[in-house]
């Protein structure tokens, strides 16, 4: 996460360093997903406007990580390439139809033990379940 947050424009090292040790990683990764800026700017240094660069910045590459996470913390992790190719079929797909990946990971991740054979089938248990 500190190397994340160092990748943002006119982030550096004192800025990012408060960021992960003040707010924590967890509640870094959830403000920025969710946008909340007021959250980023308990931090030293950060003010309203570096919060939502950083939120401009980072928000697309945190909710991957969180779907990751949320993906891996179930008890159906995809064993081979070809279940990780349904599980990620499914999740874009689920995406075009304007759904966020947040918002359907751990449906997709609870039906994913259903013995799914093709990202179709993953893909209508889910929407069913919306």
């Amino acid at each position: 996460m500190f190397e994340l947050l160092k990748s943002v424009n006119k982030v550096g090292p004192s800025k990012a360093y408060p960021l992960v040790t003040q707010i924590g990683i967890s509640d870094l990764v959830s403000a920025i997903a969710l946008e909340q800026k007021e959250v980023l700017t308990q931090a030293q240094g950060i003010g309203k406007k570096m919060a939502e660069q950083i939120i401009l910045s980072l928000k697309d590459k945190v909710q991957k990580l969180e779907i990751s996470k949320n993906i891996e913390n179930t008890a159906a992790i995809p064993q081979s390439s070809k279940e990780e190719g349904i599980v990620k079929d499914a999740l874009q797909a689920l995406e075009s139809l304007g759904y966020s990946e947040k918002m359907v990971a751990s449906v997709v991740s609870k039906h994913f033990s259903e013995n799914i054979e093709s990202s179709e089938d993953l893909i209508k248990l889910v929407l069913k379940e919306l």
